[in-house]
């Protein structure tokens, strides 16, 4: 019915195009502000659609939010002038005017609209439609006062009615209700303003940078560039958090490594092993920015390692080693005298003295290490350098240009004396800039030519070294800066000489690849002066001793003009203006971003917009001379300029090691990049991610990551496509190509199985050479300067375009064959060609591969022994063509001269013969190799004429002689190689149940074919969280597919009880969690998705990990459910229950947020039964709390809510906008519990997850600058509101036009709890902003204790099968069922039985097939069981029938087997009959493996490849084309199909037949002239 009527309203309104707004544009602008007019210009503009309407969707989502109901919605849309394109920006700016600051007329002409659509009346059927349909709301009595004259109302009419009932409609009294307009008031002529829904709020939420920088010492701009620096360094950690290992390659150098961990704890500081953001900022803050005394106490915390707030004597020892070791390192040439007595006093004597001010006999304390820090030069440089690692690794900005001198230069000067070491990476920088930057923060900048302002040509005319050296030799004798009140105990000569900067001055390394003008500079005299910027390694060692750390802050100044940025306290925070004036008040400009263009060469037209997916920058000109026109940057200190100056160009160059030395590889090579054309795709080209310069670098320039990937290469007409040049990249000379190709296929997202590398010759293009050898590097590839490099992806049915496009194309005489040329054609071991993927071959390339490497079936082959034995007469053979196929194939592969082949012949043939294997569809190669053997043994079947032979029953005759007999009868039809080398023989005994007759067969087999268990059990991985607020339990339980949801609670109700062997340090013995208690859920976007109910099957209830298992349990009213295992959290409760009589149930600041949190309780007709959520927030699971399951109504849930201030929004409800986060939880709730109780319950559940305050007695070294939060200390940190079901976001009582976020429980302890419906309603807790943002801990939301229970289960659900329980399984009885009854000779009639398969004759070579895909319960499935099987020395004795079994047995232990015969029974017999060597005992059934067929993927839609053993030796590996040695372990066990075993000892050559060539007529080639001509004719239309 609604849809009717909203139909035929909204068709009426959308013909005509009627609007209720009677307000035009320009009116309702003067109305507005110009701030709210931009800001509304701009919210619109980013929504906006290109025929400039916004959405009906956008309007619901950005105007209304989630505040309205969806009906109500639909036609709000079109009474403000809606329509299909959209609404306009006209149209929007005058409904919200007038909805927010209209007329009490403009208001009721806009209800009068809402109802009569393009009417002049009102209709009474469709406004009570209205309102029962659309509002929810029922009719009221003075309904028929409205109608009472007739079944319509015109407006007069309409507004004197409206005017009486203003809460007759939830429309009416939303825009002119009682509670927005007292009658008492004369309607307002400039506007009317509802509660809830207003234009503007000046009201303004903490953002969390504000809420840090007023905590510490930092800005607020200082914090936003600090977090952008966080998630950069973040992004390289592997662990994806920022954790110590992350940090080593950070800090370490110039940090010792002994104390990184003392310095990651001093960050680190609630302990779970990683750094957030927020400790980052507080610690940098405290070492950095901090007053003297709060760095010294960051210092302490370092060393303190055990954390117990003393100084023991071995951590003093430590500390005085690394602090001797820091100003070691950066001593100066002339130290003062206490330096020197420091440094030459032992460290035994240094830790007395500090011990002698101590109390405690343990260590020292913090206040006694402040004062011992006051009169000791130690502390002192370690504290610069801690802050200089602060400013140049953490990314926070020096406050002002000279600090940033001071930092840069003695940080370049420190890593230039360390040197050069392989791999590291250094940046060029552009000698204008960096002259232009010395001008700016330097003390005494240098003399600026032409050039130097950063803009001119660096084209050779440089200026002279001591124009381009900086120079800072005005310090006086004190120590002191003339521009800075700065100084340090270990004061050097501060000399900034670039001549010493660029170069290397360690005694075994070379900087051989930067060229070097002292030689040639007639300036330069050996001894006198400086030497200029280019000087050579040599005479740069003599001025080794002058590099200097520069000096920054010390407390013991007397003689400051002004106080130091790191003495200064919070107050002294400077803002970093362009320009700054040094003591000589001289302005200065700032210089701009760094600028490397004039470093770099042309690029030629053809490059110019091909992408790099390196970020070696470009490449370098030839002519540029280090230390004249580029100046060399270690990776930290680029980083850091960077950030504070942003840059054009990035140039970083790897340090290589050549045969001699160590040298900065400024051209690295350079190669160009195709890739083969997408077909019926647009040619967009990607883009380069722009943070590649913080990438990592391996080998290479780092890897850039591409935002677009490319797809398959659609190639269905097999012709050759084109190759589009895609890319440039450079990489390092010495890289190897196994680097090469990870980042290039990491970079484009490309899967590296099918992947490959092509070197494209110069000579030749059509002819492309494989990069296969991963261990060779670039310069030992080959690989030169702008060498032409193929990106080749597989074709969706697994070929490779180049391979298939290249025999489509080709026309010669060898029309079959694909010669992909190798790196060296004639070393190429035989038997080592791959075979070319004919689309979706790879089923046959692997079975091929693995039947080529079987010894004595090849060496037939290659002895064109075949030739003379091929049956073409044969009725169930193929005329000879598969043998003569396979011939021609064995000989090429065994040849020595390709690297791959097509076998589209081989493949031809198959295909004529068995038409499934044609095609390109995937096939199974287990029934290929079945197909191929068995045709093989017809065409190569000695037998010309097949004898009838009739098979008797055992009869109970012997073992032996039915088998021998049964074996005769197989060989009189059946004698080719292929029986000689693979066929065995099986005994088959089936036992009637009813009279124990058993019947025995003997079988010829020539695999075995192994079933696999199934995978019948789920891991079912559940998350308990307990309702005592402790760190909830991961679990493991292992149950099966049909189990229910209950057995699961059951199992794992006995595994809560087991929680002592939690691995944890914290073992602690927790009370057993009944199953009833146990409410199984999944969690999904921090709510509830499901609730399982107990019938529910296992299958498909686990789909996702893990599953969190919420413990119910009803406490009594006034149960104490504070936790007992926090003592902190005790601390604080405590301290809540003594003011919680006085405490406001939320701060003002987001009170403010809900202007009507304590409206009253709704009538039946609020949101409960008509909200849909319209907004952002719409709901998508509401459905799941009444299919799933649901939590009993004495539980209620709780969810976490946050509020995200927005930039640009249209209406002031979306200023700030709710969203949920965290993990939800579920609290008990019963009747008469007050609300200080229901706060307490919530409390004892979150409580671990907000940080402590810090202990208000005992040492207190928080590493904060000023600690302002007490949002901890006197009341609870957030408020509890009442919250719809489903829609999280609103009130759960409140009508709609209310605008309720959620009604507030007041935390009072005499006020009852009232009857909450927790079907309908869940509580939200809103967080204070300053306790959000400062103590809520994110990273304990999930985090969670693992029980050994879920180890164990992984390992048992993943555990692999033994071959030999896979062989005893085959052999072993099995009971047959009731479909499959035997007929038993002696019943007469169909009787259960029992049947067994046993090994009676073993073949040579044995294969052995795993039955992975099976048929269950209708469809067909994959078993990936891992199967452990040997290599070598696999005994088959133990899986003989019994009279073979025991022969063997006795024959192994008799030391001349075969001329010992047993007197009793027989002489010992060998039942396989194997051809061996002299020197094997035929007794001895030993197996080795030789071949394995492996697939990994589905069924239908994975990959074969197989793995063989060459006759060298060695294992290869065979993926289609590829072929590349491996070793044993890296052979993919786990995923094995096929077993190739090989029985040790067999003489290959002895299976070749004995034939005569002069007795026995070869077969020619001619006689298979017309199958080739058939051949060819299908290769040309291929």
């Amino acid at each position: 019915m609604f849809k009717t009527l909203f139909n035929s309203i909204s068709n009426a309104i959308g013909l005509k195009e009627s609007k209720a707004i009677s307000l035009t544009f320009e009116e309702a602008r003067a109305r507005i502000t110009d701030a709210e007019y931009r800001r509304l210009h701009d919210a619109f503009k980013r929504v906006v659609t290109q025929n400039s309407h916004m959405s009906k969707q956008a309007f619901f989502r950005e105007v209304l939010g989630d505040l309205f109901p969806v009906d109500i919605a639909e036609f709000l849309y079109l009474t403000c002038g809606g329509n299909s394109k959209g609404i306009l920006f006209k149209d929007l700016v005058s409904a919200l005017v007038v909805l927010t600051k209209g007329t009490y007329e403009e208001k009721v002409r806009f209800i009068f609209s809402f109802y009569a659509g393009d009417q002049n009346s009102i209709n009474r059927d469709d406004f009570l439609r209205i309102l029962s349909d659309v509002e929810g709301y029922p009719a009221r009595d003075n309904i028929h006062r409205l109608f009472c004259y007739g079944n319509s109302v015109e407006f007069e009419a309409f507004t004197r009615w409206i005017t009486e009932n203003r809460n007759s409609t939830s429309i009416s009294s939303w825009l002119i209700g009682s509670d927005n307009y007292a009658p008492s008031v004369v309607p307002l002529t400039n506007g009317f303003g509802s509660n809830g829904f207003q234009l503007s709020d000046d009201h303004e939420t903490p953002t969390f940078y504000q809420t840090l920088a007023g905590v510490t010492h930092l800005e607020e701009e200082d914090i936003i560039e600090l977090e952008k620096r966080y998630w950069q360094l973040q992004s390289c950690s592997r662990s994806g958090k920022m954790d110590v290992n992350t940090m080593i390659p950070l800090v370490c150098p110039p940090v010792p490594e002994s104390i990184i961990q003392g310095l990651f704890d001093a960050f680190d500081e609630n302990r779970d092993g990683h750094i957030d953001f927020k400790e980052m900022a507080c610690g940098i803050s405290a070492a950095a920015r901090g007053p003297l005394i709060e760095r010294q106490k960051f210092c302490f915390k370092i060393f303190d390692q055990d954390k117990d707030a003393l100084l023991s004597h071995a951590e003093l020892a430590k500390m005085v080693t690394v602090m001797k070791s820091v100003l070691i390192e950066n001593l100066s040439d002339n130290p003062k005298d206490e330096v020197v007595a420091v440094l030459t006093k032992e460290n035994g004597l240094i830790i007395s003295e500090i011990l002698e001010t101590a109390t405690s006999s343990v260590g020292i304390a913090l206040e006694e290490y402040l004062v011992w820090s006051l009169s000791n030069p130690l502390p002192e440089v370690f504290l610069t350098l801690i802050y200089q690692v602060c400013q140049v690794v953490l990314g926070l900005k020096p406050l002002d240009p000279l600090e940033e001198y001071e930092i840069v230069t003695s940080w370049l000067l420190r890593e230039e004396k360390r040197g050069l070491q392989e791999g590291q990476t250094w940046y060029l920088i552009s000698m204008d800039w960096w002259n232009s930057w010395l001008n700016y923060t330097s003390p005494n900048p240098p003399a600026m030519s032409n050039s130097d302002s950063g803009v001119g040509s660096i084209t050779g005319s440089g200026a002279s070294a001591n124009e381009i050296s900086a120079s800072t030799e005005s310090r006086n004798s004190s120590g002191r800066s003339s521009g800075s009140s700065r100084n340090c105990w270990s004061f050097k000569k501060s000399t900034v000489d670039n001549a010493v900067v660029a170069m290397d001055v360690s005694q075994n390394v070379v900087v051989t690849a930067i060229s070097s003008i002292a030689k040639g500079d007639p300036k330069y005299v050996e001894g006198q002066g400086d030497p200029p910027m280019g000087a050579m390694v040599s005479h740069a060692k003599s001025s080794a001793s002058s590099l200097s750390l520069a000096t920054l802050d010390s407390s013991r100044s007397t003689c400051s003009s002004s106080p130091s940025p790191i003495n200064s306290p919070e107050s002294v925070r400077r803002q970093l203006n362009v320009s700054h004036r040094p003591g000589n008040g001289v302005r200065r400009r700032k210089p701009g971003a760094i600028d490397n263009s004039h470093l770099l060469s042309p690029v030629q037209p053809n490059l110019a917009r091909i992408p790099s997916i390196t970020n070696e920058g470009g490449r370098l000109r030839r002519d540029v001379i280090e230390g004249r026109d580029f100046k060399t940057l270690p990776k930290s200190l680029w980083n850091a300029l960077q950030q504070w100056y942003g840059v054009g160009v990035s140039l970083p160059r790897q340090v290589i090691a050549t045969e001699k030395h160590l040298e900065l590889e400024l051209y690295p090579i350079m190669v160009l990049l195709f890739r083969h054309q997408v077909m019926n795709v647009p040619n967009t080209k990607p883009t380069v991610s722009s943070n590649a310069p913080w990438a990592g670098m391996a080998g290479a320039y780092g890897a850039a990551a591409i935002s677009s990937t490319m797809s398959y290469v659609q190639n269905h007409n097999f012709m050759p496509p084109k190759r589009v040049l895609s890319f440039t990249a450079a990489f390092s000379r010495t890289a190897r190509l196994a680097i090469v190709c990870e980042i290039t296929f990491k970079a484009l997202n490309l899967n590296p199985e099918n992947t490959r590398l092509d070197l494209l010759t110069p000579d030749d293009l059509s002819f492309c050479l494989v990069l296969e050898d991963d261990k060779q590097t670039m310069e030992e590839a080959g690989i030169g300067d702008k060498a032409n490099i193929l990106i080749e992806t597989r074709n969706k049915d697994q070929t490779w375009p180049e391979e298939i496009g290249s025999l489509a194309m080709s026309n010669s005489s060898d029309a079959f064959r694909t010669r992909t040329r190798a790196l060296s054609v004639m070393n190429i071991e035989k038997g080592l060609t791959g075979l070319n993927n004919l689309g979706n071959t790879c089923f046959m390339n692997s079975a091929l591969q693995c039947v080529s490497n079987t010894r004595p079936l090849t060496l037939y082959f290659l002895s064109k022994m075949h030739m003379y034995e091929l049956n073409r007469t044969n009725p169930i053979g193929m005329k000879g063509h598969i043998a003569k196929r396979y011939g021609d194939l064995i000989q090429e592969l065994w040849s020595g001269t390709v690297k791959s082949i097509a076998p589209l012949k081989l493949r031809w043939t198959i295909g004529k013969y068995a038409p499934r294997f044609s095609g390109f569809n995937q096939n199974d190669a287990q029934e290929l190799l079945a197909f191929l053997l068995d045709g093989l043994h017809e065409d190569l079947n000695r037998v010309t004429e097949k004898p009838y032979v009739e098979l008797k029953d055992s009869n109970n005759r012997p073992d032996v002689i039915c088998a021998q007999e049964a074996w005769e009868n197989h060989l009189l039809r059946n004698k080719s190689i292929v029986v000689d080398t693979f066929h065995g023989q099986l005994k088959s005994s089936v036992r009637c149940r009813q009279c124990d007759t058993e019947s025995t067969r003997f079988d010829p087999f020539n695999y075995l074919t192994l079933p696999l268990p199934m995978e019948s059990y789920i891991l079912c991985d559940i998350v308990v969280v307990r309702d005592n607020g402790s760190v909830p339990v991961r679990y493991g339980i292992l149950a099966g597919i049909d189990d229910r949801i209950s057995h699961v609670k059951a199992k794992l109700s006995e595994l809560t009880c087991s929680d002592s062997s939690v691995s944890t340090s914290s073992q602690q013995q927790l009370p057993i969690i009944p199953a009833e208690n146990l409410v199984l859920t999944e969690i999904r976007q921090s709510r509830f998705l499901h609730i399982f109910s107990d019938n529910q099957r296992v299958k498909g209830a686990f789909s996702s990990r893990p599953i969190y298992a919420f413990e119910v349990n009803i406490p009594g009213v006034g149960d104490n459910v504070i936790p007992s295992s926090k003592s902190e959290t005790d601390q604080q409760i405590k301290r809540i229950l003594t003011s919680v009589k006085n405490a406001t149930s939320l701060k003002p600041s987001i009170e403010q947020n809900n202007p009507t949190s304590g409206a009253g309780t709704g009538p039946s007709h609020s949101r409960q039964s008509s909200l849909s959520s319209c907004g952002s927030m719409q709901n998508s699971y509401s459905e799941s709390y009444n299919n799933s399951g649901s939590f009993d109504e004495n539980f209620i849930v709780v969810v976490h809510r946050k509020w995200l201030r927005q930039e640009t929004y249209f209406l002031a409800s979306q200023k700030s906008s709710p969203i949920l986060f965290g993990m939800p939880l579920v609290v008990p709730y019963t009747e008469g519990m007050t609300n200080l109780e229901l706060y307490k319950r919530v409390w004892s559940l979150v409580a671990r997850l907000v940080s402590p305050l810090p202990p208000t007695e005992g040492p207190n070294i928080s590493n904060h600058a000023y600690d302002c939060d007490d949002s901890l200390g006197y009341e609870y940190p957030f408020a509890l509101r009442i919250a719809t079901r489903n829609v999280e976001t609103v009130c759960g009582r409140c009508e709609w036009y209310k605008f309720c976020r959620g009604c507030t429980i007041a935390c009072l302890e005499d006020e009852k709890l009232e009857k909450l419906n927790s079907q309908k309603v869940c509580l939200v807790i809103d967080w204070d902003p300053t306790a959000l943002h400062l103590r809520y801990q994110t990273t304990q939301e999930f985090e969670h204790i693992e029980h050994w229970s879920l180890p164990d289960t992984v390992e048992r659900l993943s555990e692999s099968v033994a071959l030999n329980s896979c062989l005893e399984s085959y052999t072993k009885e099995e009971e047959l069922s009731e479909e499959e009854k035997y007929m038993c000779a002696k019943c007469g009639t169909l009787q259960l039985a029992t049947k067994k398969l046993q090994i009676w004759r073993l073949p040579p070579v044995l294969i052995v097939h795993f039955k992975r895909f099976q048929h269950v319960q209708g469809r067909w499935v994959k078993s990936h069981k891992a199967v452990d099987f040997p290599f070598n020395n696999l005994n088959m004795t133990k899986y003989l029938a019994d009279v073979p079994r025991k022969t063997a047995e006795c024959g192994q232990n008799l030391k001349d087997a075969l001329s010992t015969q047993d007197k009793e029974l027989h002489p010992l017999q060998d039942f396989h009959q194997h051809r061996l060597t002299d020197d094997v005992n035929p007794f001895k059934l030993d197996y080795r493996l030789y071949a394995i067929v492996c697939h990994n993927g589905i069924m239908g839609g994975g990959h074969y490849l197989a793995y063989a053993k060459n006759t060298n030796g060695k294992w290869y590996c065979f993926n289609d084309s590829s072929c590349r040695e491996v070793t044993e372990d890296q052979i993919e066990t786990s995923s094995a199909y096929m077993l190739f075993y090989e029985r040790i000892g067999v003489s290959s050559e002895a299976y070749l037949p004995r034939i005569d060539p002069k007795a026995v007529q070869i077969v020619t080639d001619d006689e298979l002239e017309a199958e080739e001509n058939d051949m060819k004719k299908i290769c040309v239309a291929f």
